[in-house]
């Protein structure tokens, strides 16, 4: 009886505790129009601390997640002459308005001791925004700017974001960022010192909000969209005691046209570099003995487009062992563009003794100021190559095949000579059965060491083959802790090179040599589907563009994605 009444007060305890944990969900803006940012805080009231629970942000289509954060306090409750504390959490999910229409989230679930508490859903209904009936204010205003309105595909322009106010200002937030798409972009600077200058006869604080390289990779006539944002204004005090008033701000719209580059005239060693650019090219020796490595290097150097430009393809000696080359760049960037080298370094191997030549080297480009293309070259170099002492053995040297093409000397001999003294039989010693059977103890040899250096060569690719889905598994989830940690251009970085590093392994390709139609041709061949070697070009494409610019999907649908591009390459 006495452990039947312990059971009912623990259970009533445990009910008592349970009816004690609410969860209430609000939006401080339940009506938001296109493009601005709304909150909606979730309050937890239980009677332990929660500060720790595991919280998750509910992803919408067309509501953008900005951020979240949590907060914690307590209170005291005094309840027929007996003291209670009751904690609080506050768990608060910005995000942005992207498309109107209506919009239920769903309930957010917290498990406590094994029990799932969920909180009411919440309602959101975004209302659509005529911008072109929006007229700027002439007291605060964001104005959009570019040093060029026209350009060619590849040519470089920077654009920039300033605001105008008439009134002090603390705070500024744009709801509708560009997508640039299109571009690839690079941030220069932003949120700079402010100034004041005089416009139309009235004082204005001027400050910078973004300035960005863009460099056209699509033709066609591109959009900026008006900009609108929120301003915030000192209305009075000062310090402590400053009184602020929210404002919508809005800015200009921009277009640019980016011109295609003409067909006409066209180089077959052009590759797509737009700018003003030298090339050159060197070697650290050019009098060397076979198998001796030879440092050659290629400089590109310029202003433009240089970060995505490609050396053209390089005539080598046929008997050279060509390694694939380091590539290092020394590029700075601001609002004229991109200037600085790309410098490519190749180790070469001559096998053969003899004359060799690397053949002249032509690197074409349009030049916008002209509206041309322009060619550039390096000479051609030649290399001295001298038969090798001892590591170079095995290697025909060239000279000697000229002398291999002349008829047969013979020699005179004297028979007088032959009968001279008396000496032992060359044939049958021990010397002669040593030199018979050298030569095929050596090719033995050499057929043995053939086979173990194929046969570990064979293994090493197998190996990486067979362990490419696990070496990409590990990389995912270094990407998994960007996504954790909000780092998106990270997370995409990581995305990308899982997936490089694992096609690479799988299919024997290495990194340098790995492009889009050889993945796609590489993938046809095992049996892949047209939709799934689609699916995994697009994958890539998005991971490039979306450490330059925004990607519109989802970035949890990335991940996902990446995983099963490599779970049907592996089934």
């Amino acid at each position: 009886m006495h452990k039947l009444l312990v059971l009912i007060v623990m259970f009533s305890c445990l009910t008592g505790y349970a009816q004690q944990i609410t969860i209430k969900a609000e939006s401080n803006n339940p009506s938001p129009d296109v493009g601005d940012n709304f909150q909606i805080s979730y309050v937890i009231e239980s009677p332990s601390n929660l500060g720790n629970a595991k919280l998750v942000p509910k992803a919408v289509n067309g509501l953008r997640f900005l951020n979240d954060g949590r907060s914690t306090g307590y209170y005291s409750n005094w309840v027929n002459g007996k003291s209670s504390v009751k904690y609080q959490l506050t768990y608060t999910v910005a995000y942005q308005a992207e498309k109107a229409g209506e919009y239920n989230i769903a309930p957010l679930e917290i498990v406590i001791e094994g029990k799932t508490y969920k909180s009411n859903s919440v309602k959101i209904v975004v209302s659509a925004i005529d911008q072109s009936k929006i007229v700027r204010s002439e007291e605060y205003y964001l104005d959009i700017t570019a040093n060029k309105k026209s350009v060619y595909l590849g040519e470089p322009l920077s654009l920039t974001i300033k605001y105008y106010s008439q009134f002090n200002l603390s705070g500024l937030q744009i709801n509708n960022e560009p997508e640039y798409n299109g571009f690839y972009k690079k941030d220069l600077a932003s949120n700079g010192q402010s100034a004041v200058k005089t416009i139309n006869g009235k004082q204005h604080v001027v400050g910078l909000y973004r300035q960005s390289l863009l460099i056209p990779i699509e033709a066609g006539t591109h959009h900026i969209p008006k900009l609108s944002g929120t301003i915030s204004l000192v209305s009075q005090g000062f310090g402590f005691f400053q009184q602020t008033e929210e404002r919508k701000i809005y800015s200009n719209t921009l277009s640019i046209t980016v011109k295609p580059l003409p067909l006409s005239g066209q180089p077959a060693s052009f590759s797509g570099a737009v700018g003003n650019f030298s090339i050159s090219a060197k070697v650290d020796k050019d009098h060397v003995k076979a198998n001796d490595a030879i440092s050659y290097k290629v400089t590109i150097k310029g202003s433009g487009n240089i970060k995505m430009t490609e050396l053209p393809k390089i005539a080598f000696p046929a008997d050279f062992e060509v390694y694939d080359p380091k590539i290092s760049e020394n590029i700075s960037t601001d609002a004229s563009g991109m200037s600085g080298q790309k410098t490519y370094e190749y180790i070469l191997i001559p096998k053969h003794a003899g004359e060799s030549k690397i053949a002249a080297l032509e690197f074409s480009y349009f030049n916008p100021a002209t509206a041309q293309y322009q060619k550039t070259s390096a000479p051609q170099i030649a290399i001295s190559v001298d038969k090798g002492d001892g590591s170079a053995a095995g290697y025909v040297n060239k000279e000697d095949l000229k002398f291999a093409q002349k008829d047969i000397h013979y020699f005179a001999v004297n028979k007088e000579l032959l009968h001279q003294g008396k000496t032992t039989p060359f044939t049958g010693s021990t010397l002669f059965w040593l030199l018979a059977i050298l030569p095929q103890v050596a090719m033995i040899a050499i057929i043995v060491m053939k086979r173990e250096r194929t046969y570990d060569a064979a293994a090493l690719i197998g190996s990486k083959n067979k362990n490419a889905a696990k070496i990409a598994a590990k990389k995912l989830k270094v990407a998994e802790q960007h996504l954790q940690n909000k780092d998106n251009k990270a997370f995409y970085g990581a995305v990308l090179s899982a997936l490089n590093s694992y096609l690479s392994d799988k299919f024997n390709i290495p990194l340098v040599n790995l492009n889009k139609q050889m993945i796609a041709e590489v993938l046809q061949t095992k049996g892949s589907n047209e939709q799934d070697i689609k699916e995994c070009i697009e994958l890539l494409e998005k991971c490039e563009m979306a450490q330059y610019a925004p990607v519109n999907d989802v970035i949890s649908d990335i991940y996902a994605k990446a995983l099963a591009i490599i779970t049907k390459i592996e089934a």
